[in-house]
């Protein structure tokens, strides 16, 4: 009896756990989200001075969220997500347009997949 009791308590204490991780994981996603729409909107307006201050702020945000998710996330995806900031910064650093708008739109949709594959869906589970 004692086992099955702590067996379920374990259980439960993974089920909460995961459930506030996705939680942690989905409002990160949604501040980083805003933050590259406000950035998207600088650069499509050619406000390449506040582009640039944005693009700072989202990067320290970035780093700071990156550190949680290593303990969760696979780390390729945030490989990818570190690339993607690279090109952008020169992009925006020598204020082309054309791909920092392109880079912009990977690194949005590198967060979206990261938001949609840690949803509860049945696509995610089967």
């Amino acid at each position: 009896m004692r086992t099955v009791v702590v067996t379920l308590l374990i259980l439960v204490i993974f089920i909460v756990g995961t459930f506030m991780i996705n939680q942690y994981i989905n409002r990160s996603c949604e501040k980083l989200l805003e933050d590259i729409k406000i950035l998207n909107k600088s650069i499509n307006e050619n406000e390449w001075s506040q582009a640039k201050d944005r693009l700072e702020g989202l990067k320290a945000q970035w780093k700071d969220t990156k550190k949680i998710w290593q303990l969760f996330l696979e780390h390729y995806e945030m490989d990818a997500i570190d690339i993607a900031i690279a090109r952008l910064s020169q992009y925006v650093e020598i204020e082309e347009r054309t791909s920092a708008l392109g880079e912009l739109g990977e690194f949005r949709l590198l967060i979206s997949h990261i938001k949609d594959k840690g949803s509860l869906k049945l696509v995610n589970v089967l």
